[in-house]
């Protein structure tokens, strides 16, 4: 009986400790039409997504290596780089984005306003917190604030970009690694 006690009492840890794994590869051969949670050692992206996260760019979890040969919108903006389970970050091992690949980070008083709505949507109220809620109103409610900032930033050891990287004009877009190919393609 305590054996079966035992086993019972920890399943629930088990369980969680299971679903919380990280996944080899996370691959998108489609369209992604809202933010998905992303905890994989390898992003490939060969379609299309739209990202809009509630608070900030968007991030990825446990990320080594960022494959894009799709498209990939993100509204304010995307992270490339590894954040281990402790929320520690540091730069990737890959980054590379293909002749194919476009990456654009938007901004716009509209996305914060459908930031405080999804946020008011997705996030149960018992589990909104009052910071949440306030951030988001100011973004939206300054009068001296036209818009949230877009954010492109590239962290990894090796990055390789053939494709297009766009930020917007009261944006940033930074591209940090050791080894960095920005070079396009020669045509023949």
């Amino acid at each position: 009986m305590k054996t079966l006690f035992a086993l019972l009492a920890a399943a629930p840890a088990l369980v969680s400790s299971l679903m919380a794994q990280t996944s080899p590869l996370y691959l998108n051969v489609g369209s992604v039409p809202d933010e998905v949670q992303i905890d994989a050692t390898v992003f490939d992206n060969r379609g299309f997504m739209t990202l809009t996260p509630v608070l900030g760019p968007y991030d990825t979890q446990s990320t080594d290596y960022y494959y894009n040969s799709g498209l990939i919108l993100a509204e304010p903006g995307i992270r490339f780089q590894y954040i281990g389970a402790n929320g520690v970050r540091r730069p990737s091992l890959v980054f590379s984005n293909a002749p194919s690949g476009r990456i654009e980070a938007v901004d716009g008083l509209v996305s914060a306003r459908n930031a405080y709505q999804n946020f008011i949507n997705r996030v149960p109220a018992g589990q909104q917190t009052a910071d949440q809620r306030d951030a988001i109103l100011n973004s939206i409610s300054s009068p001296y604030r036209s818009a949230p900032d877009s954010y492109l930033n590239i962290y990894a050891d090796t990055i390789i970009n053939r494709g297009a990287l766009f930020g917007s004009a009261g944006g940033q877009v930074a591209i940090v690694g050791k080894k960095v190919d920005l070079a396009l393609p020669s045509s023949a």
